[in-house]
């Protein structure tokens, strides 16, 4: 016999056990995430291995990771309101409007597309110029990052409908895409950077073609779900009409988040000019960190993104037993993710960097890297999951805070360091104690909106 709440239908956000519903929701997120961040730390693992120049190449990819991250920024951020609204337009059955949203959604990618096209083939030596002199780093970075930029539009379409997909709640067929494209940028990182099969071997640009042919290949599959199995959604390709109320509807929830996704950005962008201070191999360190680090932060911002719809809906219903049920096994079970991302670091951290295939110097601060800058792990869950709280429930402006409050501590912290000790290995301790600076503000920002806005919840 079916459950009374399965015969009318009623939302599982309000009355599947908080334990199974969180992970029934977060875990197809993780997976997607973990995916997405393959393209990366796959790059470096090839790109590490280029005879006489796999430091300087690593260096070259570390440079160029802050707008690889700002085009994924900008594209989440797009697909946070896109889906939004989409998801909001289909619940009140008006398909016309919800086919308008998905064809400006489009347009808006077009548009996105056309700005980081004019950055990497305009801006991109200018932005190189800001943070390296070496000739041979640049030019490496050069290339790579032009090619990224100018074939960006696979990866911006892939977000694009992927989050169409989502907004139907077919989240499943986003992971066989993210999964293709990083399965094909596997198979091509060896062939076109070494010259494999009567290739020629491109090095760098071997990587980056690699990446971008993944997203374009992602972003045609994207496109066949849509049009294949996504019938609430009917793209026009001959009926395009721009709608500038619906665009500025998107971007009103669209802007805040890529604030606050773009500050990761400008984090990486910082720290790789105050390393850079000390030595090359000081910011090859930090990127082989940076990658690594996020095998262990993809599921715990996973979990955080389906922490917000359970929470958003509960709140909204005004279950505060469900609301507090949600917070507390969420930073339960980020926390243990990130207790185990630091055992982890802590114990295998040769066998972890041995991985790349480095050496010397840069092995030396690579490992204490890792060491020191893991300490901050323990911290990190709670920060994203209760940034994720603060959105559900309406004060975005508290989560943006978090975020800035992070980049701001870690950027002043190492510059204060880096003009008492001019030694890399007191520059990671800016990390832990931004973090610990930053979970601070959490507790605070917490207890004001618990009072405010949860204590008073009747049931």
């Amino acid at each position: 016999m079916k459950l009374q709440h399965e015969i009318i239908g009623e939302n599982k956000l309000a009355v599947m056990p908080i334990k199974k519903l969180i992970l029934n929701i977060s875990i197809p997120i993780m997976i997607s995430m973990l995916l997405q961040g393959l393209y990366n730390i796959i790059d470096s693992l090839f790109i590490a291995r280029i005879p006489l120049s796999g430091e300087q190449a690593i260096n070259a990819l570390t440079l160029a990771f802050p707008i690889q991250m700002f085009i994924v920024s900008v594209c989440v951020g797009t697909g946070v309101g896109l889906n939004a609204i989409l998801a909001k337009t289909l619940g009140q059955k008006n398909h016309m409007k919800a086919n308008n949203v998905a064809c400006n959604g489009i347009i808006i990618g077009v548009i996105t597309y056309v700005f980081f096209l004019l950055f990497g083939v305009f801006a991109i030596k200018m932005y190189f110029n800001t943070q390296t002199n070496n000739p041979l780093i640049s030019s490496m970075g050069i290339k790579y990052l032009t090619i990224i930029s100018v074939f960006s539009f696979g990866q911006i379409g892939q977000l694009i409908f992927e989050r169409m997909l989502q907004a139907t709640g077919k989240s499943f067929y986003t992971m066989i895409t993210q999964g293709t494209g990083a399965i094909i940028n596997v198979i091509l990182d060896p062939i076109l950077i070494f010259g494999y099969f009567k290739c020629p071997a491109l090095g760098v640009a071997g990587a980056a073609y690699a990446t971008v042919i993944g997203q374009i290949c992602a972003c045609g599959l994207a496109i066949f779900f849509n049009l294949k199995f996504n019938k609430e959604i009917a793209i026009n390709f001959k009926a395009f009409k721009t709608n500038f109320k619906i665009i500025k509807e998107i971007y009103k929830i669209s802007l805040p988040a890529i604030v606050m996704l773009s500050l990761t950005s400008i984090m990486t962008y910082g720290m790789n000019i105050i390393l850079g201070i000390i030595s090359e191999t000081a910011v090859s360190a930090y990127g082989l960190y940076f990658r690594i680090q996020s095998f262990i932060f993809m599921p715990v911002l996973g979990l955080s993104d389906g922490v917000a719809p359970i929470t958003a809906y509960n709140y909204g219903a005004q279950n505060k037993k469900r609301i507090l049920s949600t917070i507390k096994f969420s930073l339960i079970f980020s926390t243990i993710i990130m207790i185990i991302g630091f055992i982890v670091f802590q114990i295998f951290t040769s066998q972890i960097i041995s991985i790349f295939n480095v050496s010397g110097e840069l092995e030396k601060i690579s490992i204490i890297a890792m060491k020191i800058i893991s300490v901050s792990f323990v911290f990190v869950g709670v920060n994203f999951i209760m940034q994720s709280v603060f959105q559900a429930i309406g004060k975005g402006g508290h989560s943006l805070s978090i975020s800035l409050l992070r980049v701001i501590s870690i950027l002043g912290v190492a510059s204060y360091l880096i003009k008492l000790h001019e030694s890399v290995k007191y520059i990671w301790w800016a990390i832990p104690a931004a973090e610990l600076v930053t979970i601070a503000g959490t507790i605070y920002l917490y207890r004001i909106n618990y009072i405010e806005k949860i204590d008073g919840i009747m049931n």
